[in-house]
């Protein structure tokens, strides 16, 4: 899973979830046209994804198309966040895919010639894409992982060339958690179908998370559970960065955010049973590698 050198990011989140229950009665090689093709060599790829970039080379230029959906997750990319050598998006805002048109001489460009006795001598002119994700709207969090897409122009010294693209592959990143038991209280990664615990604590960005917040009723009078408010931390303590997915007395704050499929899971399979679905994600610019943790804690009044 790591691959050319790239230092994969698993994310390890300490969620403090506190929740209280209420009595219930009852009720992813460029060459170029002549005719060789262009060379796209992804960072982590991963089998079956979708073509989500495609390069041209000129005469004078290339000219790389990317999907917003460049990672083949759901989850669209921000053309600010998208550079190569320096060299921004140069399509209108708003237009999509993001186009990048970079000359042969610019753009960070790396220039090689290939030499040999038997074959044609061959200029190969290297440029890389570079996806850095920003923050979301100001948050400490991200939902997708940079990539870096290498991209060659090869060029017989003799003849005109154009290009032919590739279906770019992925291995997003991973985020693991897993839970405890704390008092009454319990909070636990579910399988796909809610049938029983989770028998994986690893998801790849992209995934929803299935929680089942639940209280234990056994010798009470019947129950009802809510979660006040969840907050990811990167370590067992509440020490920034901190996001608080679900506060405001129980409002699913995450679910809120634009390409965000959080949600609450409605109905109810009990009253002392809440399930919601968290779309994962990880923090922004966060570089180690750590085991995620769910602590549930009651609230110490309830109303």
């Amino acid at each position: 899973m790591w691959c050319k050198g790239q230092i994969a990011v698993v994310l390890l989140l300490f969620f403090l979830c506190d929740a209280f229950a209420q009595p219930r009665f009852k009720g992813r090689k460029v060459m170029a046209k002549y005719q060789q093709p262009a060379v796209l060599q992804y960072f982590e790829p991963r089998a079956g994804a979708p073509q989500t970039v495609t390069a041209q080379c000129t005469d004078s230029e290339v000219i790389v198309t990317i999907s917003p959906d460049l990672l083949g997750i759901q989850k669209p990319v921000q053309p600010s966040d998208l550079s190569m050598g320096g060299c921004g998006v140069t399509s209108p805002a708003g237009v999509q895919p993001f186009v990048i048109e970079a000359p042969l001489q610019g753009c960070g460009i790396y220039i090689l010639m290939l030499l040999n006795p038997t074959l044609p001598s061959v200029i190969v002119y290297t440029f890389t894409l570079d996806y850095n994700p920003s923050p979301i709207d100001g948050l400490p969090i991200v939902r997708t992982n940079p990539a870096v897409v290498q991209i060659e122009c090869q060029y017989n010294r003799l003849h005109n060339v154009s290009s032919n693209a590739l279906n770019p592959t992925w291995v997003p990143y991973t985020s693991t958690i897993s839970a405890e038991d704390i008092l009454g209280f319990s909070l636990v990664i579910m399988s796909s179908d809610w049938s029983g615990p989770s028998p994986s604590n690893t998801f790849f960005l992209g995934d929803l998370i299935n929680l089942q917040a639940s209280v234990d009723s056994t010798n009470h009078v019947p129950l009802r559970v809510f979660v006040d408010s969840c907050v990811a931390t990167p370590g067992s303590n509440a020490s920034a960065p901190a996001y608080t997915f679900i506060g405001n007395n129980g409002c699913f704050l995450d679910s809120k955010l634009i390409g965000s499929n959080s949600q609450f899971v409605s109905p109810r399979v009990a009253q002392s049973v809440m399930q919601f679905q968290l779309d994962a994600f990880r923090f922004y610019g966060l570089t180690t590698s750590s085991v995620s943790h769910f602590l549930p804690s009651p609230l110490e009044e309830s109303n």
